[in-house]
């Protein structure tokens, strides 16, 4: 299991493209103390992370944005549960 906090389940409704189900999910999670992610839901979780980074993670010189920066920690965090 994976715990994210708050502003990380914010982050992530905000920008990818979830599922109902992921929604749903993520709804539950911001209401609980314990915020802990099901391993099963990170791989996805974070292929949707990897494909925003591509498409949105980077300026016009190829560095990082804000948002490719905290996509990425986001992307080690669900990669290593």
């Amino acid at each position: 299991m994976i715990t994210l906090n708050l502003s990380e389940i914010r982050f992530m409704q905000a920008v990818l493209p979830l599922s109902e189900g992921h929604r749903e999910l993520f709804d539950k999670l911001a209401s609980k103390n314990k915020k802990l992610l099901p391993d099963e839901i990170s791989s996805e979780l974070n292929d949707l992370c990897e494909e925003r980074l591509a498409t949105h993670g980077f300026d016009d010189y190829y560095s990082p944005t804000k948002e490719g920066r905290t996509l990425g920690e986001l992307m080690d965090k669900l990669y290593a549960g």
